[in-house]
């Protein structure tokens, strides 16, 4: 049975103006992300993965930034343009959990009253949002909540914040939370127990999680659904198991290929970078990286097909270019 789709993105596309000079970030992004399913955006730094989020959560504001495209919320249109309509959403239907637990914190403030902040206005006393803070931070594997309440974010360690950040993010029970490299500050030991909270939160929940990543291990356990996306644009998207056992183009091959494994034998290295916003090229953004690239990979964009069914793929190895 079909899940009911919770968002859907359609021809997204991000320009920014720098300098009297308009780059295109993000093009002709699409995916779906049905209700209670984890669907992840897997790339190298650079690759328009945060970018992506931003727009979704309506925080590309012009003159600097331009975005284009049909998002879907809901079943309503998702009004990114409209200040009212997107702060009714942000903190409550749709929640961000950011890479850096630090810089979502302001510094002043105890933990507890950034609770108050975000739930203050729905909870009808101080005593309220106490009680639904320590119950959350006790979920959280915080096994002195009260304590906790009363620090100020300098005083935490890396990975105690990051559990209060998805404490705080799931406190408005959200539809979407979008957990933007959740893991990325995290030492290993911390890694896996954020993995494991954010699974069962996921699970009581009912939540939706769009989870950003370039750590393709974590993304084989945590994800239902995988889109690849290099130079801003989706160049591969499946179901995570099909794209894991039969990756098709050659981007995800190398980052696959790349993976830290248990093994004497060294592991191949993916030269080069994603193109900066005012080098990228006419063609396949991969082209310069490209082992297997044709001649058409020069001039034309490869459309997007999908060679095994649920399975697509923008690349011209295994197409005509004609």
């Amino acid at each position: 049975m079909r899940k009911e789709i919770l968002l859907d993105v359609e021809g997204l596309n991000i320009y920014m103006k720098e300098n009297d000079q308009v780059y295109q970030a993000c093009s002709e992004v699409n995916f779906r992300i049905p209700r209670e399913t984890t669907v992840s955006i897997v790339g190298e730094s650079g690759c328009g993965k945060s970018l992506t989020c931003s727009a979704v959560m309506g925080l590309l504001n012009p003159p600097k930034w331009k975005v284009e495209g049909r998002m879907v919320f809901e079943g309503e249109p998702l009004a990114v343009w409209n200040d009212r309509f997107m702060n009714r959403i942000r903190g409550n239907a749709v929640s961000l959990v950011a890479q850096d637990p630090m810089s979502a914190f302001d510094q002043r403030m105890t933990i507890l009253s950034h609770f108050m902040e975000i739930r203050g206005n729905r909870l009808k006393s101080k005593k309220e949002v106490l009680r639904q803070a320590e119950e959350l931070l006790f979920h959280m594997n915080i096994r002195t909540p009260k304590d906790v309440l009363k620090c100020y974010p300098f005083q935490l360690s890396g990975g105690m914040l990051q559990r209060v950040l998805i404490a705080m993010a799931v406190s408005a029970s959200p539809s979407l939370l979008i957990a933007d490299e959740p893991t990325t500050a995290l030492d290993v030991t911390n890694q896996q127990e954020l993995l494991h909270l954010l699974k069962k939160m996921k699970e009581e929940e009912k939540l939706s999680v769009l989870l950003v990543s370039h750590d393709l291990n974590l993304i084989s356990r945590m994800a239902d659904e995988m889109n690849v996306m290099y130079a801003g644009m989706v160049v591969e998207k499946g179901t995570t198991h099909e794209i894991m056992e039969h990756p098709l183009h050659p981007y995800t091959k190398a980052l696959l290929q790349s993976r830290p494994a248990f093994s004497k034998k060294r592991l191949p290295v993916l030269e080069g970078q994603p193109p900066a916003l005012a080098e990228r090229k006419r063609g396949c953004p991969f082209q310069s990286r490209c082992s297997q690239k044709k001649e058409c990979c020069q001039n034309q964009m490869p459309p997007e097909t999908e060679p095994i069914p649920g399975h697509f793929v923008r690349c011209f190895v295994e197409e005509s270019c004609c």
